[in-house]
C-alpha cells in the first residue's frame, strides 16, 4: 500500500527522468542518457505496481522545510567543507530550513563535471522523493518554498550542471529557485596564458598537473577546455541559449564570490566572470595590530528596498570599478580568447559573453594577512568557508555576511517561519 502523496511524486520523478532523456540527447551527454533511461524504467515499473491496488492518504514522509540550501564541496573536497556555513544558515533559519550538505560526489570529483552534475542532481530528486510537499502551489500571499545552492570551487559548476535536470520537479513540487552562489569557482575555466618566461614556466606547470588523469581526471581536461576541439563543456554551458544558461536565469539572484588576491587556485577574474579587477572602497576591516583583515566590493546589488544591499553600501561603500581595457590582451584574433587584466587566465570572448548575458551581483573579497605563518597566503581559496583557517582569520565575518544575504534572498530576518 502507498501512499497518494508518494504515488504523485514518483510520477514526477518519471516525468523528471524521461525529460532528462530529452535533455541528455541536446547536451551530447550519452552517459547520462543511459542513466535517465534506467532511471525511469524502473520508477515505470514501480508506478504500474500500483495500479488495482488501495491508495491512502497517510504519508509518513517528513514535510519538507520551507527553505532549502544545498551545499556541494569542490575538488577534492568533502561534505563537512561547508559546516561553517551550514551552522550559520542552521542558527538563523532553525527547523525552517533544510541545509542539505551533498555528499554525491565525494571522492569522485576527478570524473568529470558531466557525471558530477548528474550525481548530484539525482541526489537531490531522492531527497526531494523521500519528503512530503505540498500538491498545490501556495495561496495568495502565501511564500512559497525555496531553493538556493552555494557551490564552493568546483561545486559551483556542478551544480550549474545539476540543475538543468531539476527543472520538472521544481515546477511539480512547487519549489521555486532563489539564490545560487558560488564561491571561488573556476567559471571561465583554468587556462593559464602564455607571455614572459614566468607566465609560460607556470602555465607549463599549472596545465601539466591538471592533465595529469591520476590526479584530476576528466575534471582537468574540461577546466582547460581541451575536452573538445570544437565546443568545450564549459563553453558548451555558457552559450547564451543553451540548456544551462535558461535553468541558471530562472534564479531569482545569481552571485559570484571572488578573492581579489590569494586564491592560488581559481584566479579571481575566472570567479568573479570578468576580465578586469574590481577593488573595495573602504579600508580594511579590524584592528590595525590584528593579523587579519579583509574588507570587500561590491556589484550587482540594486534592489533599493533589500536591507542587505542598504548594509553593503553602508558598511562597504558603492564600488569603485577600475577597468585597464589596455591591458586586456587577445591571445589570438582568429580564438576569440583574451587574457584578463593581471595575465592569469586566458578567457573564451564567447564564454565570457553568455554567463554575462544574465544578471550576477559579486563580492569582491580582499584578505590581508599579515602574521609569521606565511603558508596562510596559499589557503584563501578556502577562507570564505573558514576551513584550513585560525579563528583569528576573520572568515566567520565574511560567512555572517554570507548567511544575511541568503536571509535576505529567502525574504526572511530570522527563524521566524515554521515547518510546513
Amino acid at each position: 500500500m502507498a501512499s497518494r502523496g508518494i504515488v504523485k511524486s514518483c510520477q514526477v520523478q518519471l516525468e523528471q527522468a524521461l525529460a532528462n532523456v530529452a535533455i541528455a540527447d541536446e547536451i551530447r551527454d550519452d552517459d547520462a542518457r543511459a542513466i535517465w533511461s534506467a532511471r525511469g524504467e524502473v520508477l515505470t515499473t514501480q508506478s504500474s505496481g500500483w495500479c488495482g491496488k488501495n491508495i491512502t492518504s497517510d504519508d509518513t514522509r517528513p514535510p519538507l522545510p520551507r527553505h532549502v540550501f544545498v551545499c556541494v564541496h569542490g575538488i577534492y573536497g568533502k561534505a563537512q567543507d561547508s559546516d561553517l556555513i551550514a551552522a550559520a544558515l542552521t542558527r538563523e533559519f532553525g527547523s525552517s530550513a533544510l541545509v542539505y550538505q551533498s555528499t554525491a560526489n565525494t571522492h569522485k570529483t576527478h570524473m568529470g563535471i558531466r557525471a558530477m552534475g548528474t550525481n548530484l542532481a539525482i541526489e537531490l530528486l531522492d531527497l526531494f522523493h523521500n519528503h512530503c510537499l505540498p500538491e498545490l502551489p501556495p495561496h495568495d500571499g502565501e511564500p512559497p518554498m525555496r531553493i538556493s545552492f552555494v557551490g564552493h570551487s568546483l561545486g559551483g559548476i556542478i551544480s550549474r550542471y545539476a540543475v538543468v535536470y531539476l527543472q520538472v520537479a521544481f515546477q511539480a513540487y512547487h519549489i521555486h529557485p532563489t539564490s545560487f552562489s558560488t564561491l571561488c569557482t573556476p567559471h571561465l575555466g583554468s587556462r593559464r596564458p602564455d607571455g614572459t618566461v614566468g607566465q609560460q614556466l607556470w602555465k607549463s606547470a599549472v596545465h601539466g598537473i591538471m592533465s595529469v588523469s591520476l590526479i584530476y581526471g576528466q575534471t582537468g581536461v574540461e577546466l582547460l577546455c581541451e575536452d573538445h576541439v570544437k565546443e568545450p563543456l564549459l563553453e558548451a554551458m555558457s552559450k547564451r541559449d543553451s540548456v544551462f544558461m535558461k535553468a541558471l536565469k530562472a534564479f531569482d539572484h545569481r552571485t559570484a564570490v571572488a578573492m581579489i588576491q590569494g586564491d592560488h587556485i581559481v584566479p579571481y577574474a575566472s570567479a568573479a566572470i570578468q576580465a578586469h579587477v574590481t577593488h573595495p572602497c573602504r579600508d580594511l576591516l579590524g584592528p590595525s595590530n590584528c593579523s587579519w583583515q579583509w574588507t570587500l566590493a561590491h556589484s550587482g546589488f540594486s534592489e533599493p528596498t533589500s536591507k542587505f544591499t542598504t548594509l553593503l553600501h553602508a558598511t562597504y561603500g558603492s564600488t569603485r570599478c577600475e577597468v585597464n581595457a589596455s591591458s586586456l590582451s587577445t591571445s589570438s584574433p582568429a580564438s576569440n580568447v583574451i587574457v584578463d587584466e593581471r595575465g592569469e587566465v586566458s578567457i573564451s570572448t564567447t564564454m565570457l559573453a553568455g554567463l554575462n548575458s544574465i544578471s550576477w551581483r559579486r563580492l569582491h573579497v580582499h584578505v590581508h594577512y599579515g602574521g609569521p605563518w606565511q603558508w596562510y597566503w596559499l589557503s584563501f581559496h578556502t577562507w570564505p568557508l573558514g576551513i584550513q583557517m585560525p579563528a583569528s582569520s576573520r572568515s566567520s565575518d565574511f560567512i555572517d555576511l554570507f548567511v544575511r544575504m541568503l536571509m535576505d534572498d529567502h525574504k526572511t530576518d530570522a527563524a521566524t517561519t515554521t515547518t510546513p
